[in-house]
């Protein structure tokens, strides 16, 4: 059974007053005309990109979807191994929003609104990169996730996400597994985020590594990855190359939490 959060209307009273904001908070009920929807905050200059502060607010229409601040490096629902959870927001034309928190008034200022329409039934992500503006390709944050269920209890999907966009010395890359000797994608752009493959579920812990091009040069690892048959994944590549953290290959960190690194998150 897929286990979705519920997503909470908020009704938003006395926005056009001076008063201290009034909220009356009710569930919401999903139903056939849901869609499914998961947030990701990979945007490690959002501040120099956006000119705004990075902690924010994401709305589907009226719908304030997070709980606490957006701030880089968190999701919603929470990213997690072996977790399945899309939020359930109304289908149709909705306008998803970012707004910062207001003082006097609830999230009086808005950054930026995309207007997306949403099918019934179907399951997106949306990636809050430093492509973010007007200007940039949509296709580059905003993804359908066709495809990631399946039936196939022997094997596993997985896709890739490069969300770093900023990484000059050589922005296309590899994805390695130590497990398979061999790479699983190959050659992936910045900024793309590739469909779901399926591959024969493994019995052992496998190491993920990115890796330039057609060689061993090695840029974020990450260990220990547990893959259970029948479920889907994605590995996010992220942060910012010119931030130091821990040493390359490690696949954490450090003290820094917007240095390059690679984590491998639940679809289902």
């Amino acid at each position: 059974m897929k286990k979705h959060i519920l997503l909470s209307l908020v009704f938003l009273i006395g926005l056009l007053s001076c008063e201290k904001d009034k909220t009356v908070v009710a569930t919401y009920q999903p139903t056939g005309s849901n869609a499914f929807l998961r947030v990701m905050h990979v945007s490690p200059n959002f501040r120099n990109v956006q000119h705004y502060a990075d902690s924010f607010n994401v709305y589907v229409g009226a719908n304030k979807v997070n709980g606490a601040l957006f701030t880089y490096n968190s999701s919603f629902p929470a990213a997690a191994i072996n977790v399945n959870t899309y939020a359930a927001v109304p289908a149709g034309s909705q306008q998803i929003r970012l707004s910062l928190p207001g003082k006097s008034l609830v999230d009086s200022f808005t950054i930026m609104t995309l207007t997306k329409t949403l099918e019934g039934g179907k399951y997106y992500t949306f990636f809050i990169t430093d492509s973010l503006s007007a200007q940039q390709d949509p296709t580059k944050i905003w993804v359908n996730d066709a495809n990631f269920l399946s039936d196939d209890t022997t094997q596993y999907r997985i896709r890739f996400a490069h969300t770093i966009l900023n990484d000059t010395a050589g922005k296309n890359v590899d994805v390695y597994s130590y497990r398979k000797a061999g790479n699983i994608f190959s050659n992936i752009a910045r900024g793309a985020v590739t469909d779901f493959i399926s591959l024969p579920a493994p019995t052992t812990l496998d190491t993920i590594s990115i890796r330039r091009p057609g060689t061993g040069f090695e840029l974020a690892r990450i260990s220990g990855v547990s893959i259970v048959k029948g479920r889907s994944y994605t590995i996010l590549y992220k942060g910012s190359p010119g931030t130091v953290g821990a040493l390359t290959g490690t696949g954490v960190t450090g003290s820094n939490v917007r240095a390059r690194s690679v984590v491998v998150t639940n679809n289902k």
